[in-house]
């Protein structure tokens, strides 16, 4: 299993707080529809953010335990 790289997890989460930027100008402009779309979008992005961060954490947790019982690759 491969890690996500951080700087794309970075740019998923400024991409979900741009999108929320777009909710509240959709909101404040009356177009419910277009707002509802950003939302549904910026949840999407935020819940890939976070499964990549949870992602990377467990492959985290299993090189360590690799590493504390004396497993090695080479």
């Amino acid at each position: 299993m491969a890690k996500i790289h951080p700087l794309i997890l970075l740019s998923l989460f400024f991409s979900t707080i741009t999108l929320w930027m777009y909710v509240q100008r959709s909101i404040s402009d009356s177009s419910y529809g277009h707002a509802t779309i950003f939302f549904i979008l910026s949840t999407f992005f935020l819940g890939l953010c976070i499964g990549g961060l949870l992602h990377n954490n467990r492959i985290t947790k299993q090189e360590k335990s690799k590493d504390c019982s004396g497993e090695n690759d080479s």
